[in-house]
Protein backbone atom coordinates (compact mmCIF):
# COMPACT_ATOMS: atom_id res chain seq x y z
CA UNK A 1 0.00 0.00 0.00
CA UNK A 2 1.56 3.09 -1.22
CA UNK A 3 1.37 6.62 1.06
CA UNK A 4 -1.26 7.55 -1.42
CA UNK A 5 -3.60 5.30 -0.24
CA UNK A 6 -2.74 5.64 3.33
CA UNK A 7 -3.63 8.84 3.54
CA UNK A 8 -6.88 8.91 1.98
CA UNK A 9 -7.24 5.53 3.91
CA UNK A 10 -7.09 7.43 7.07
CA UNK A 11 -8.98 10.64 5.83
CA UNK A 12 -12.10 8.61 4.75
CA UNK A 13 -12.14 7.13 8.14
CA UNK A 14 -12.78 10.62 9.32
CA UNK A 15 -15.04 11.87 6.64
CA UNK A 16 -17.04 8.25 7.14
CA UNK A 17 -17.42 9.00 11.20
CA UNK A 18 -17.71 12.75 10.95
CA UNK A 19 -20.76 12.54 8.45
CA UNK A 20 -22.41 9.97 10.73
CA UNK A 21 -21.71 12.08 14.07
CA UNK A 22 -22.29 15.30 12.56
CA UNK A 23 -26.21 13.99 11.47
CA UNK A 24 -26.60 12.68 14.57
CA UNK A 25 -25.33 15.87 16.72
CA UNK A 26 -27.96 18.19 14.61
CA UNK A 27 -30.80 15.48 14.71
CA UNK A 28 -30.30 15.77 18.43
CA UNK A 29 -30.72 19.96 18.19
CA UNK A 30 -33.93 19.91 20.31
CA UNK A 31 -32.24 18.50 23.15
CA UNK A 32 -29.23 20.69 23.64
CA UNK A 33 -29.25 23.78 21.27
CA UNK A 34 -24.95 23.87 21.15
CA UNK A 35 -25.39 20.10 19.42
CA UNK A 36 -26.70 22.16 16.02
CA UNK A 37 -23.61 23.53 15.87
CA UNK A 38 -20.96 20.79 17.15
CA UNK A 39 -23.06 19.00 14.20
CA UNK A 40 -22.14 21.59 11.01
CA UNK A 41 -18.42 21.79 12.77
CA UNK A 42 -18.03 17.94 12.56
CA UNK A 43 -19.31 17.96 9.12
CA UNK A 44 -17.57 20.91 7.75
CA UNK A 45 -14.07 19.79 9.42
CA UNK A 46 -14.93 15.71 7.67
CA UNK A 47 -15.56 17.42 4.49
CA UNK A 48 -12.40 18.90 4.93
CA UNK A 49 -10.61 16.16 4.78
CA UNK A 50 -12.33 14.44 1.21
CA UNK A 51 -9.34 15.90 -1.10
CA UNK A 52 -7.28 13.05 -0.53
CA UNK A 53 -10.03 10.17 -0.98
CA UNK A 54 -11.48 12.45 -3.65
CA UNK A 55 -8.21 12.30 -5.35
CA UNK A 56 -7.40 8.78 -4.90
CA UNK A 57 -10.16 7.70 -6.46
CA UNK A 58 -9.51 9.71 -10.16
CA UNK A 59 -12.78 11.59 -8.78
CA UNK A 60 -11.27 14.91 -10.14
CA UNK A 61 -9.36 13.37 -13.31
CA UNK A 62 -12.59 11.77 -14.25
CA UNK A 63 -14.85 14.73 -13.63
CA UNK A 64 -12.47 17.92 -13.82
CA UNK A 65 -15.70 20.26 -13.81
CA UNK A 66 -16.24 19.81 -9.94
CA UNK A 67 -12.62 21.47 -9.23
CA UNK A 68 -14.08 24.41 -7.77
CA UNK A 69 -16.99 22.61 -6.18
CA UNK A 70 -17.57 24.00 -2.53
CA UNK A 71 -16.95 21.00 -0.45
CA UNK A 72 -14.36 22.94 1.84
CA UNK A 73 -15.13 25.50 4.18
CA UNK A 74 -11.53 27.16 4.63
CA UNK A 75 -13.26 29.94 6.28
CA UNK A 76 -16.00 28.60 8.07
CA UNK A 77 -14.22 25.57 10.10
CA UNK A 78 -13.10 27.72 13.18
CA UNK A 79 -15.79 30.36 13.20
CA UNK A 80 -19.04 26.84 13.56
CA UNK A 81 -16.49 25.87 16.43
CA UNK A 82 -16.62 29.32 18.13
CA UNK A 83 -20.32 29.49 18.03
CA UNK A 84 -20.34 26.36 19.46
CA UNK A 85 -18.19 27.42 22.42
CA UNK A 86 -20.19 30.27 22.67
CA UNK A 87 -23.51 28.22 23.00
CA UNK A 88 -22.01 25.76 25.55
CA UNK A 89 -20.34 28.23 27.58
CA UNK A 90 -21.73 30.46 30.85
CA UNK A 91 -21.02 33.62 29.30
CA UNK A 92 -23.85 35.87 27.51
CA UNK A 93 -25.13 34.69 23.60
CA UNK A 94 -24.62 37.73 21.81
CA UNK A 95 -26.25 37.47 18.00
CA UNK A 96 -23.44 39.48 16.29
CA UNK A 97 -21.14 36.32 16.54
CA UNK A 98 -23.05 34.91 13.74
CA UNK A 99 -21.92 37.94 11.84
CA UNK A 100 -18.22 36.21 11.87
CA UNK A 101 -20.03 33.24 9.32
CA UNK A 102 -19.98 36.33 6.55
CA UNK A 103 -16.04 35.27 4.84
CA UNK A 104 -17.40 31.63 4.63
CA UNK A 105 -20.76 32.52 2.95
CA UNK A 106 -18.88 34.74 0.61
CA UNK A 107 -16.44 31.79 -0.09
CA UNK A 108 -19.45 28.96 -0.69
CA UNK A 109 -21.20 31.61 -3.29
CA UNK A 110 -17.91 32.10 -5.25
CA UNK A 111 -17.50 28.44 -4.92
CA UNK A 112 -20.49 27.59 -6.78
CA UNK A 113 -19.95 30.50 -9.56
CA UNK A 114 -16.92 29.14 -10.49
CA UNK A 115 -18.36 25.50 -10.44
CA UNK A 116 -20.50 26.38 -13.78
CA UNK A 117 -17.05 28.11 -15.37
CA UNK A 118 -15.82 26.08 -17.92
CA UNK A 119 -12.69 23.48 -17.16
CA UNK A 120 -9.70 26.05 -18.47
CA UNK A 121 -11.09 28.61 -16.66
CA UNK A 122 -11.63 26.78 -13.24
CA UNK A 123 -7.96 25.36 -13.51
CA UNK A 124 -7.18 29.19 -14.41
CA UNK A 125 -8.24 29.85 -10.97
CA UNK A 126 -6.87 26.97 -9.00
CA UNK A 127 -3.56 27.96 -10.40
CA UNK A 128 -3.45 31.40 -9.82
CA UNK A 129 -1.85 33.90 -7.14
CA UNK A 130 -5.44 35.16 -5.91
CA UNK A 131 -6.60 31.36 -5.17
CA UNK A 132 -3.16 31.82 -3.42
CA UNK A 133 -3.90 34.34 -1.22
CA UNK A 134 -7.06 33.40 -0.68
CA UNK A 135 -6.20 30.40 0.93
CA UNK A 136 -3.56 32.22 2.82
CA UNK A 137 -6.38 34.80 4.07
CA UNK A 138 -9.10 32.15 5.31
CA UNK A 139 -5.80 30.47 7.56
CA UNK A 140 -5.26 33.88 9.44
CA UNK A 141 -8.77 34.70 9.40
CA UNK A 142 -8.88 30.70 11.28
CA UNK A 143 -5.76 32.14 13.52
CA UNK A 144 -7.98 35.16 14.52
CA UNK A 145 -10.89 32.82 15.52
CA UNK A 146 -9.18 30.49 17.36
CA UNK A 147 -7.87 33.01 19.53
CA UNK A 148 -11.26 34.96 19.85
CA UNK A 149 -12.42 31.26 20.99
CA UNK A 150 -9.69 31.27 23.95
CA UNK A 151 -9.98 34.64 25.00
CA UNK A 152 -13.74 33.67 25.13
CA UNK A 153 -12.86 30.38 27.39
CA UNK A 154 -10.78 32.16 29.36
CA UNK A 155 -13.77 34.29 30.62
CA UNK A 156 -16.17 31.91 31.06
CA UNK A 157 -13.25 30.01 33.55
CA UNK A 158 -13.04 33.43 35.68
CA UNK A 159 -17.15 33.25 35.59
CA UNK A 160 -17.60 29.47 36.85
CA UNK A 161 -14.54 30.02 39.41
CA UNK A 162 -16.72 32.99 40.92
CA UNK A 163 -19.82 30.28 41.10
CA UNK A 164 -18.85 26.92 41.21
CA UNK A 165 -16.62 25.78 44.25
CA UNK A 166 -16.23 22.97 41.68
CA UNK A 167 -15.56 24.05 37.78
CA UNK A 168 -14.76 20.14 37.08
CA UNK A 169 -16.43 19.15 33.23
CA UNK A 170 -16.95 22.93 33.69
CA UNK A 171 -13.78 24.85 32.56
CA UNK A 172 -13.97 24.00 28.54
CA UNK A 173 -10.77 23.19 28.84
CA UNK A 174 -10.22 20.29 25.94
CA UNK A 175 -12.19 23.09 23.78
CA UNK A 176 -9.18 25.36 24.97
CA UNK A 177 -6.73 22.71 23.85
CA UNK A 178 -8.29 22.24 20.53
CA UNK A 179 -8.12 25.42 19.59
CA UNK A 180 -4.29 26.14 20.55
CA UNK A 181 -3.73 22.84 18.66
CA UNK A 182 -5.45 24.56 15.43
CA UNK A 183 -3.74 27.88 15.85
CA UNK A 184 -0.32 25.64 16.20
CA UNK A 185 -0.85 23.43 13.35
CA UNK A 186 -1.83 26.46 11.04
CA UNK A 187 1.25 28.03 11.49
CA UNK A 188 3.35 25.18 10.94
CA UNK A 189 1.48 25.45 7.61
CA UNK A 190 2.46 29.10 7.07
CA UNK A 191 6.04 29.15 8.18
CA UNK A 192 7.27 25.70 7.43
CA UNK A 193 9.19 25.23 3.64
CA UNK A 194 6.93 23.76 1.02
CA UNK A 195 9.55 21.16 0.68
CA UNK A 196 9.24 19.44 4.19
CA UNK A 197 4.69 20.20 3.92
CA UNK A 198 4.86 17.86 0.47
CA UNK A 199 6.64 14.87 1.99
CA UNK A 200 5.12 12.42 2.72
CA UNK A 201 5.85 11.64 6.53
CA UNK A 202 4.48 15.13 7.12
CA UNK A 203 1.57 14.44 5.02
CA UNK A 204 0.81 11.26 7.02
CA UNK A 205 1.39 13.11 10.27
CA UNK A 206 -0.54 16.07 9.28
CA UNK A 207 -3.65 14.03 8.13
CA UNK A 208 -3.05 11.62 11.25
CA UNK A 209 -3.21 14.40 13.85
CA UNK A 210 -6.10 15.86 11.95
CA UNK A 211 -8.10 12.79 11.70
CA UNK A 212 -7.49 12.07 15.64
CA UNK A 213 -8.50 16.19 16.39
CA UNK A 214 -11.63 15.31 14.83
CA UNK A 215 -12.21 11.67 16.83
CA UNK A 216 -10.96 13.60 20.27
CA UNK A 217 -13.78 16.97 19.32
CA UNK A 218 -16.56 14.66 18.93
CA UNK A 219 -16.17 12.29 21.86
CA UNK A 220 -15.62 15.38 24.28
CA UNK A 221 -18.43 17.04 22.24
CA UNK A 222 -20.64 14.38 23.01
CA UNK A 223 -20.52 14.16 26.81
CA UNK A 224 -19.96 18.15 27.32
CA UNK A 225 -22.55 19.45 28.39
CA UNK A 226 -24.14 23.04 28.60
CA UNK A 227 -22.83 25.09 31.60
CA UNK A 228 -25.56 26.91 33.34
CA UNK A 229 -24.88 29.22 36.14
CA UNK A 230 -27.07 29.27 38.78
CA UNK A 231 -29.22 32.36 39.14
CA UNK A 232 -28.50 35.55 41.09
CA UNK A 233 -31.80 36.13 43.28
CA UNK A 234 -31.89 37.18 46.83
CA UNK A 235 -33.93 35.23 49.06
CA UNK A 236 -33.15 36.28 52.16
CA UNK A 237 -34.45 39.66 54.07
CA UNK A 238 -31.47 40.70 55.16
CA UNK A 239 -30.98 43.96 53.16
CA UNK A 240 -31.51 44.90 49.08
CA UNK A 241 -28.77 45.43 46.63
CA UNK A 242 -28.50 47.04 43.46
CA UNK A 243 -27.37 45.81 40.29
CA UNK A 244 -23.96 45.62 41.66
CA UNK A 245 -24.15 44.12 44.77
CA UNK A 246 -23.53 47.12 46.62
CA UNK A 247 -26.52 48.00 49.38
CA UNK A 248 -28.32 50.82 48.16
CA UNK A 249 -28.79 52.21 52.00
CA UNK A 250 -25.38 52.94 51.87
CA UNK A 251 -22.73 54.59 48.98
CA UNK A 252 -19.35 53.35 47.74
CA UNK A 253 -17.30 54.28 50.80
CA UNK A 254 -15.39 52.89 53.75
CA UNK A 255 -18.06 51.68 55.06
CA UNK A 256 -18.34 48.77 52.24
CA UNK A 257 -14.92 47.49 53.15
CA UNK A 258 -16.40 47.23 56.77
CA UNK A 259 -19.40 45.32 55.48
CA UNK A 260 -17.39 42.94 53.53
CA UNK A 261 -15.75 41.82 56.31
CA UNK A 262 -18.06 41.16 58.33
CA UNK A 263 -20.00 39.20 55.52
CA UNK A 264 -16.43 37.01 55.19
CA UNK A 265 -16.61 36.58 58.87
CA UNK A 266 -19.38 35.36 58.94
CA UNK A 267 -19.71 33.40 56.23
CA UNK A 268 -16.78 31.63 57.71
CA UNK A 269 -18.61 30.95 60.79
CA UNK A 270 -21.29 29.22 58.36
CA UNK A 271 -19.21 26.88 56.74
CA UNK A 272 -16.95 25.84 59.21
CA UNK A 273 -19.85 24.75 61.63
CA UNK A 274 -21.69 23.59 58.83
CA UNK A 275 -19.20 22.31 57.17
CA UNK A 276 -20.34 23.34 53.98
CA UNK A 277 -17.33 22.49 52.11
CA UNK A 278 -18.06 19.18 52.16
CA UNK A 279 -20.84 19.53 49.74
CA UNK A 280 -18.85 19.12 46.23
CA UNK A 281 -21.63 21.05 44.34
CA UNK A 282 -21.69 23.96 46.22
CA UNK A 283 -21.94 26.97 44.42
CA UNK A 284 -21.74 30.61 45.36
CA UNK A 285 -25.75 30.89 45.50
CA UNK A 286 -25.97 28.17 48.02
CA UNK A 287 -24.11 29.65 50.34
CA UNK A 288 -25.60 33.02 49.81
CA UNK A 289 -29.20 30.90 50.34
CA UNK A 290 -27.58 30.06 54.05
CA UNK A 291 -26.35 33.71 54.79
CA UNK A 292 -29.77 35.39 53.60
CA UNK A 293 -27.68 37.37 51.69
CA UNK A 294 -27.76 38.29 47.93
CA UNK A 295 -25.24 36.47 45.87
CA UNK A 296 -23.62 39.17 44.69
CA UNK A 297 -22.64 40.48 47.75
CA UNK A 298 -21.45 37.55 48.98
CA UNK A 299 -18.98 37.41 45.86
CA UNK A 300 -18.09 41.44 46.02
CA UNK A 301 -16.95 40.62 49.68
CA UNK A 302 -15.01 37.49 48.53
CA UNK A 303 -12.80 39.27 45.59
CA UNK A 304 -12.44 42.48 47.55
CA UNK A 305 -11.19 41.19 51.03
CA UNK A 306 -9.59 38.07 50.29
CA UNK A 307 -8.53 38.75 46.62
CA UNK A 308 -10.05 34.79 45.64
CA UNK A 309 -12.14 33.85 43.78
CA UNK A 310 -15.52 31.41 45.58
CA UNK A 311 -14.03 27.91 43.64
CA UNK A 312 -10.43 29.33 45.30
CA UNK A 313 -12.17 30.61 48.55
CA UNK A 314 -13.87 26.77 49.22
CA UNK A 315 -11.15 24.76 48.47
CA UNK A 316 -9.48 26.39 51.28
CA UNK A 317 -11.78 25.12 53.56
CA UNK A 318 -11.36 21.56 52.05
CA UNK A 319 -7.90 21.79 52.00
CA UNK A 320 -7.34 22.44 55.41
CA UNK A 321 -9.83 19.49 56.58
CA UNK A 322 -7.55 17.11 54.24
CA UNK A 323 -4.46 18.25 55.53
CA UNK A 324 -5.88 17.45 59.31
CA UNK A 325 -7.12 14.10 58.45
CA UNK A 326 -4.01 13.24 56.80
CA UNK A 327 -1.88 13.84 60.05
CA UNK A 328 -4.39 11.73 61.55
CA UNK A 329 -2.68 8.85 62.84
CA UNK A 330 -5.43 6.07 62.74
CA UNK A 331 -7.07 7.35 59.70
CA UNK A 332 -8.84 4.28 57.37
CA UNK A 333 -8.90 6.42 54.50
CA UNK A 334 -6.86 6.07 51.77
CA UNK A 335 -5.10 10.00 49.93
CA UNK A 336 -7.83 10.13 47.40
CA UNK A 337 -10.67 9.04 49.68
CA UNK A 338 -9.49 11.86 52.16
CA UNK A 339 -9.74 14.59 48.81
CA UNK A 340 -13.34 13.36 48.49
CA UNK A 341 -14.15 13.29 52.42
CA UNK A 342 -13.04 16.97 52.47
CA UNK A 343 -15.24 17.50 49.16
CA UNK A 344 -13.32 17.80 46.22
CA UNK A 345 -15.32 15.99 43.31
CA UNK A 346 -12.29 13.89 42.18
CA UNK A 347 -8.71 12.80 42.60
CA UNK A 348 -7.63 15.18 39.97
CA UNK A 349 -9.28 17.83 40.99
CA UNK A 350 -8.10 17.22 44.84
CA UNK A 351 -4.23 16.88 43.98
CA UNK A 352 -4.21 20.11 41.77
CA UNK A 353 -5.46 22.08 44.30
CA UNK A 354 -3.30 20.42 47.35
CA UNK A 355 -0.30 21.34 44.92
CA UNK A 356 -1.52 25.15 44.76
CA UNK A 357 -2.27 25.72 48.13
CA UNK A 358 0.59 23.89 49.49
CA UNK A 359 3.12 23.37 46.69
CA UNK A 360 3.60 19.75 47.51
CA UNK A 361 1.81 16.30 46.68
CA UNK A 362 -0.86 14.72 49.78
CA UNK A 363 1.65 11.85 49.75
CA UNK A 364 4.43 13.85 50.30
CA UNK A 365 2.60 16.07 53.04
CA UNK A 366 1.48 12.93 55.01
CA UNK A 367 4.85 10.94 55.41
Amino acid sequence: MDIDKILAFISLLGVVQGLVMGLIFIISYKKKKASLFLGIFVIVYALNLLQDPLCQLGFFTMYPQYLMTPIYFYWSLFVFFYIYVAHISSLPKSKLIYLLLIPGLIEQVIGIVNTFKDIDTQWEIYRSDLYLHTIYGSMAYSIIIGLITIIHINKHIKTIDDYFSSSEKKELQWAKLYATFGIFFILIHLLLPSEIIQTDWFGVLSKTTNVALLYWVMIRGFFQKTVVLPRMEHTGKKESLDCIGRSKKTSKDKNDLSRYTNVIEDSNALILSKKLYVKPDLTIVDLASELDMHPKLVSQSINSILNQNFNTYINGFRIERAKEMLKEPKSDLSIDGIGLEAGFKSKSSFYTAFKKFTKTTPSKYKY
